[in-house]
């Protein structure tokens, strides 16, 4: 009898706060908190090498970048606003900086995350 075999990403397992549409692209999913609910392949090899930084989104971002990001993000929190763009400088795995241009928007699924979409400038 065949046995199927289920990764750790099943929508079976995810519980429904956490269900969202993965965009096409680099991205990253972050909570209102900073917290990376999800990442992809992409843009985690750049910042952490092969495996999901256990850091908070805040933490990778550029102190000079950090104000607007930290203020659209409340504002996405306080006055329902639904996007955002920025250019930021992320924190690469080796420790160097790198510009990407990111563009946020409110999850259409999850009301309580927020969805970056990322190119590299």
């Amino acid at each position: 009898m065949n046995q199927l075999h289920y990764s750790s990403r099943d929508l079976a397992d995810e519980k429904p706060a956490n269900i969202h549409m993965a965009p096409a692209g680099p991205f990253i999913v972050i909570g209102f908190d900073g917290s990376i609910k999800d990442i992809s392949p992409a843009i985690r090899n750049v910042v952490s090498g092969s495996s999901i930084p256990a850091v908070n989104f805040f933490s990778l971002i550029h102190r000079n970048h950090l104000y607007p990001v930290m203020r659209d993000v409340a504002d996405f929190v306080c006055r329902g606003k639904r996007n955002a763009q920025w250019l930021l400088r992320l924190k690469t795995a080796g420790g160097a900086w790198k510009f990407f241009k990111a563009e946020a928007r409110r999850s259409a699924l999850n009301q309580e995350t927020i969805t970056l979409l990322l190119r590299s400038v």
